[in-house]
């Protein structure tokens, strides 16, 4: 039930793989975790303003924030982290590109304050 929040400013290179990367990272992470691929839910955040450091900057950001429930160590979340860091890289680099800054943060869902229901299924 990986839960997977990106927020990208308007100005990331290649936006139009943001599907493909997500697709990816699903399919590519689903092992390592042992979880079934179709267990993900990956949700795009545009992010239209911002500032950083003293002013608005030129620096496209993708920050990834990566949400599972407890159990796994930390060598399989840093191996999470590296598969993502290395396909946000491989997706989102283009020639004359803007410079862009990518974070993961891989964390665990506080699973007694985790609650669901699925209606129409």
């Amino acid at each position: 039930m990986p839960n997977i929040l990106m927020h990208y400013t308007a100005n990331l290179p290649a936006q139009d793989k943001l599907e493909a990367f997500a697709q990816k990272i699903h399919t590519l992470l689903a092992p390592v975790l042992v979880t079934d691929v179709g267990n993900f839910k990956t949700f795009f955040i545009p992010v239209s303003r911002y500032v950083s450091g003293e002013g608005i900057a030129h620096k496209a950001f993708l920050q990834i924030d990566f949400r599972m429930l407890p159990g796994r160590s930390p060598e399989v979340k840093k191996a999470a982290a590296d598969i993502v860091l290395a396909q946000a890289a491989e997706h989102f680099s283009v020639e004359n590109g803007v410079e862009t800054n990518i974070t993961v943060e891989i964390g665990d869902i506080d699973k007694e304050n985790y609650h669901k229901v699925i209606i129409n299924p």
